[in-house]
């Protein structure tokens, strides 16, 4: 997280300081690094055909090749949710947090098709590990519509223990302790703008 809030408060500087020579942002190179290592991040996801091959599928989900061998499937996942994790958490560290974790959500719900893909529920327990303290003002809809897709998510051998753990995040995020701050992040800098400028970040 407190790399998070470097990035968030670099960005926010460099919203007011556009660059001179109207080169790319930081937030533009930010954004493409993550979309370069996961969709997800973005979040952007893939949509492939039914007729695609494993190949085709492994490409546009990502995967990733190294040595000639392909990522396994546990790699794979690891690496996703470590990524979507500190997309959320740069999200989270700014006074607009409830606003961007809602768009954010919107967008990654509005991929998910008939049948919720492998991938629906770790990327969203992932994020939801982060930013249900800025989306705690609408829990229950964001609770009722993250259901809505463990209903129709995966619940074989590779699906299960995603399934499980997004569902016992949603218990609790409901229960009577639901209200504390997520785990691992700096409560001064969380639903706050962090400021970098000279002589320093700011805090709250």
């Amino acid at each position: 997280y407190p790399l998070a809030c470097v990035v968030a408060g670099l960005a926010k500087h460099e919203a007011a300081n556009p660059p001179a020579d109207g080169g790319a942002t930081f937030s533009e190179i930010w954004t493409n690094v993550l979309t370069c290592a996961s969709p997800f991040t973005v979040p952007l996801t893939p949509s492939v055909p039914d007729s695609a091959g494993e190949a085709e599928l492994m490409s546009a989900l990502g995967f990733r090749e190294k040595a000639g061998e392909d990522e396994s499937f546990d790699a794979f996942l690891k690496r996703t949710e470590a990524l979507v994790n500190i997309a959320a958490s740069v999200l989270c560290a700014s006074s607009a947090a409830a606003r961007d974790c809602g768009r954010w959500l919107d967008a990654f719900l509005a991929g998910v098709g008939g049948r919720a893909p492998i991938y629906a529920c770790p990327v969203l327990a992932s994020f939801l590990a982060v930013a249900r303290g800025a989306l705690g003002g609408a829990r229950e809809e964001v609770a009722g519509r993250v259901r809505e897709v463990l209903g129709r998510a995966d619940q074989g051998v590779v699906g299960k223990p995603s399934h499980v753990r997004l569902e016992k995040l949603i218990k609790d995020w409901l229960g009577p302790e639901g209200g504390k701050m997520p785990e691992g992040v700096c409560e001064a800098f969380y639903g706050r703008d962090v400021v970098a400028g000279a002589g320093g970040g700011g805090g709250g």
